[in-house]
Parts: structure tokens; C-alpha cells; sequence
């Protein structure tokens, strides 16, 4: 049986300044990802800090047949001007 991860502190942060909410671990990552960014965490001092990365709309590559493929992949609308401050470019 699988176990249930909490949800980070650096992602409990980011989903607390875009008044989101999540189970756990796994829950907050489906929610990051549907809106396009992702989320890790860095050390400073004592405590986490969350760094947010955008997620790439256009993705290519070869598929198992040997075929080149592309596909943009659209993201939920949400205004992330919250967490500027952890957005890394």
C-alpha cells in the first residue's frame, strides 16, 4: 500500500497565496501542473522558501515509431501575480 506524502512546505506556501487547496504531495503537483508552473523548494536559513518554474507550452519529440511529433498543451487561467516573488525565469 502506498503511502500518502503531506503537502511541502514550499508548496503549501505557494498554494496559500493562490487561495488553493490540496490533499497532499501528489494533489498539489496535479494542481501546479494544470495551471503550468512547478514547484520545488530551496533552503534559506532554517526554512523553505518555494521556487516556481513555467511550465513549457510546446512540446516536440520523437515518438516510439521513430515519428517526430509536436503538441502545444494549454494551461487554466489563474492570475499568479501571488507568488512573483518565488517565479524564477
Amino acid at each position: 500500500m502506498a503511502s500518502i506524502t503531506p503537502v511541502g512546505v514550499a508548496q503549501k506556501k505557494v498554494l496559500d497565496a493562490l487561495n488553493l487547496t490540496a490533499a497532499d504531495f501528489t494533489a498539489a503537483k496535479q494542481v501546479f501542473e494544470s495551471i503550468g508552473i512547478d514547484v520545488t523548494s530551496k533552503r534559506v536559513g532554517r526554512s523553505s522558501e518555494p521556487v516556481v518554474r513555467m511550465m513549457a507550452t510546446q512540446y516536440s519529440g520523437w515518438n516510439p515509431g521513430g515519428d517526430g511529433e509536436s503538441y502545444e498543451r494549454k494551461f487554466a487561467k489563474i492570475d499568479l501575480t501571488a507568488i512573483a516573488q518565488w517565479i524564477v525565469k
